[in-house]
């Protein structure tokens, strides 16, 4: 049963139409939620996008609370769950991620369907930002701008560097009083410490690149990217050059930012405070703002 739930919220100073449904993505029902101000809005909304076994609140409510940010500035949001996560149907994607840039495409053209919004602000961490640069430069989406949070490259330097920092963080836990305990207790999850270091290094494996066209001219009607990291993320410097390269050899506008300290998933709520503080600025920078319905 299809249970359609639309409510008045008010946030802040911000009066915002809620709907939450499905979507449908091939033969699958992709759960989202949408918010939209009432009265006039930006021509162009944000699409958040989820990494892997994630769901649409993002890590550490980082999309709730982005969204009700962008929602003042009077741009529609929509969240959704990819399939086989959080409440949508399906079977998750693994390392399929073309299934990932499909959810990515049927909700973009539900999103532009149901506000009129004539472009996309596709914001995405981890896998998620991946997925956005795929199916922005596929042109699957008519996409005005990108925010990759924390975007991956798969990379032998950087699986290693993932791994080393994992294993670091497990052995660091292992000297605490309260893990030993849960060690001796067998209390300890075995599976998902070993599941977590075999993705670490399965990392390598699971992007595969999108080809770089020998030749690009800057082209301006494409759309802009920010890219952040955090400096504490083992996989940054590594990510930050690879993107680097390809958007300077496909002629995309691009900006970068290193949150010092910061983690792949931004978990502290300074971090997330820099991330608002930076996409508001870009945003007002870019003129991505300009256009009102």
């Amino acid at each position: 049963m299809r249970i359609t739930l639309r409510l008045h919220v008010q946030l802040w100073t911000c009066a915002v139409i809620r709907k939450i449904d499905t979507l449908p993505s091939g033969d699958r029902a992709l759960s989202f939620c949408l918010d939209v101000p009432e009265g006039e809005h930006k021509m162009i909304g944000a699409l958040f996008v989820h990494a892997a076994d994630g769901n649409r609140t993002g890590p550490h409510r980082l999309f709730v609370e982005l969204s009700e940010l962008l929602l003042q500035l009077g741009l529609p949001t929509m969240r959704f769950d990819f399939s086989g996560c959080g409440d949508s149907g399906g079977k998750p994607s693994r390392d399929n991620i073309d299934q990932d840039c499909d959810d990515v495409r049927s909700a973009a053209g539900h999103f532009l369907r149901l506000t009129g919004i004539q472009r996309v602000l596709l914001i995405g961490i981890s896998r998620g930002a991946e997925v956005c640069f795929r199916c922005t430069v596929r042109g699957w989406v008519p996409a005005g701008g990108m925010i990759l949070l924390s975007p991956p490259v798969g990379s032998a330097k950087a699986s290693v560097r993932l791994f080393a920092d994992s294993l670091r963080q497990y052995a660091r836990k292992a000297l605490d009083p309260r893990c030993v305990r849960k060690i001796i207790s067998g209390r300890v999850n075995l599976r998902l410490i070993t599941l977590n270091l075999s993705r670490s290094l399965g990392l390598m494996f699971r992007y595969k690149k999108e080809p770089v066209p020998e030749k690009a001219e800057p082209q301006h009607d494409r759309a802009l990217a920010l890219l952040i990291f955090g400096s504490s993320d083992p996989i940054a410097a590594d990510s930050l050059r690879h993107y680097r390269t390809v958007c300077d050899a496909r002629g995309l506008d691009y900006e970068d930012l290193v949150i010092p300290n910061a983690n792949h998933s931004f978990f502290h709520y300074k971090w997330k405070e820099q991330i608002g503080r930076k996409t508001v600025m870009w945003l007002h920078e870019t003129g991505l703002l300009d256009d009102t319905q």
